[in-house]
């Protein structure tokens, strides 16, 4: 029952942020978060959540009229360094288990496909890690904002096997007699993940990439004491 409850509230709170990066994208607004439970899942910079949920007038004015506080992010992320760290690496640790259960599973060119597939999506990162270390300038309110919502979209892909099931049937072309057991696999990598979730406190998972950007905020680290 509770993990059921956890898969509807993060996928809740997952297609809420995706609006709400669009409507920043598109009207420098974002709208209230649904409920004080995403207080983990930031919203808009600058964006009270009282005034959001009593105005969304309000909270437009607001928004522009109070920039992103970059010295509490910056303080945060340093704050919040080892768990942020530690966060990563559990990540990392679930996805290579995965790759080893789900490797036996398949034939040779499945096998190919699916090293394809996960250098599609190395290459990806890549891409994105290199864009914003290419930046001279400051991170802009809205590339930032991105940043702290981009790790939700993976909270969906974990949560929601159907959606992982559906892309690796397609890519890989499972046999019938594979997919119960890819969906198997899937499903346990999903319960570790919620309960990686349950002891992950906030704000570590939306500050796991904006932290990777940290000297990109804009401003300087304090010297050590």
């Amino acid at each position: 029952m509770k993990q059921r409850v956890l898969i509807v509230l993060f996928t809740a709170l997952v297609f809420g942020a995706g609006f709400g990066a669009h409507m920043w994208l598109a009207d420098d607004t974002v709208p209230p978060p649904p409920a004080a439970i995403g207080s983990e899942f930031a919203h808009g910079p600058g964006t009270p959540a009282a005034a959001s949920a009593a105005d969304p007038k309000n909270a437009k004015r607001a928004s522009r009229e109070q920039p992103l506080d970059r010295t509490k992010l910056f303080n945060e992320i340093q704050r919040y360094s080892s768990q942020i760290k530690s966060y990563r690496a559990s990540l990392d640790r679930l996805d290579a288990n995965f790759d080893l259960a789900l490797t036996p599973l398949l034939d040779a060119t499945q096998r190919g496909r699916y090293a394809t597939l996960q250098k599609r999506w190395a290459d990806r990162r890549a891409k994105g890690e290199a864009a914003i270390a290419a930046e001279t300038a400051p991170l802009s309110d809205e590339q930032i904002f991105r940043l702290q919502q981009r790790p939700l979209f993976g909270v969906l892909s974990s949560v929601s096997v159907t959606m992982r099931f559906d892309q690796l049937k397609k890519e890989l072309k499972l046999a019938p007699d594979q997919e119960a057991k890819v969906r198997e696999l899937l499903t346990e990598r999903r319960a570790k993940f919620l309960a990686l979730i349950d002891d992950t406190p906030p704000p570590t998972i939306t500050l796991s990439q904006i932290a990777l950007a940290a000297e990109k905020i804009g401003v300087e680290a304090a010297p050590p004491r």
